[in-house]
């Protein structure tokens, strides 16, 4: 799950923070994934085609199902936002309303993929679900490594400077207000990483539980299934209430920077959500 997950975010992420285009990475997602998954488990040949097989079939369900629920919300959200300039500023309730339509499609996505990612676990082998869960492990203790190597004051200023960056890649140069607003709202999140940790902890223990249930090398269907799309249910009411703290946090500064934005930044908002919208359509038309 969470390599899956972390495939698709990286992916995601490469598209919009990257000069590549949209359509490129999107038509080119089996290799992409494909490269990513290798860092965690090694597919042998038969494995490499049930997998290629029910990737196609997944993103062919992604193209003619979600592309276009994907073009419906951002043309909405572009539509309020081109509202602004008349008068009727955006609120912070409306900004996190759609941070949580886009965790629907996220989930969506998920149940969509469980069908076809419970069979191809089943195929590995001891050795390989080992190797997976110590990937995964490892992983985990990657990240609490560079954590610790790491001091808040530098934490906040590669925020600062990370958050700033993909302001300029939406609406270009910012204003002496909006680099202020960035620099001022980073640090009152609050932080949500050792719960992070104990939550991928937490979640591969019941990974590594349905997956290596007996020495007959058979998972446990249903604890599989419950781990690859209920994950957020073993999220601590004290993770869930960051996460919520944090959100409406973000909320309120992109309305706040959107209120005060330049024609100059609507524009260049407006052109590279256009571009979005047009790939949308066009890759949900291809076979």
């Amino acid at each position: 799950m969470f390599a899956v997950r972390r495939s698709i975010i990286v992916i995601t992420l490469s598209i919009f923070m990257s000069g590549c285009s949209f359509s490129f990475v999107y038509n080119k997602l089996d290799w992409w994934v494909s490269w990513y998954l290798d860092d965690y488990v090694e597919l042998d040949k038969t494995q490499q085609h049930v997998f290629d097989k029910a990737f196609n079939r997944l993103h062919a369900w992604h193209r003619t199902n979600e592309l276009m629920r994907y073009h419906s919300h951002l043309a909405r959200f572009q539509q309020r936002v081109n509202e602004i300039p008349t008068g009727n500023p955006i609120t912070a309730d409306e900004i996190y309303a759609h941070t949580n339509e886009m965790q629907e499609h996220w989930y969506r996505f998920i149940d969509a993929a469980e069908p076809y990612l419970s069979p191809l676990m089943a195929q590995l082998s001891s050795k390989q679900k080992q190797g997976l869960i110590d990937n995964l492990a490892e992983r985990n203790d990657k990240r609490v490594e560079e954590r610790k190597k790491s001091t808040y004051e530098k934490r906040i200023k590669e925020n600062i400077k990370d958050q700033q960056k993909s302001f300029k890649k939406w609406f270009g140069r910012l204003s002496k207000h909006q680099n202020l607003l960035v620099e001022e709202t980073t640090p009152t999140y609050t932080s949500s990483f050792d719960d992070w940790i104990a939550y991928r902890t937490l979640w591969l223990s019941n990974f590594d539980n349905a997956l290596m249930t007996d020495a007959d090398n058979q998972i446990n269907a249903v604890a599989l299934t419950h781990a690859l799309v209920n994950a957020q249910d073993l999220r601590s009411p004290e993770f869930k209430e960051k996460i919520e703290y944090n959100n409406r946090i973000f909320a309120q500064m992109l309305a706040e920077f959107l209120n005060q934005a330049s024609a100059k930044q609507f524009k260049r908002f407006n052109r590279r959500v256009t571009s979005y919208l047009e790939d949308f359509e066009e890759l949900a038309q291809e076979n």
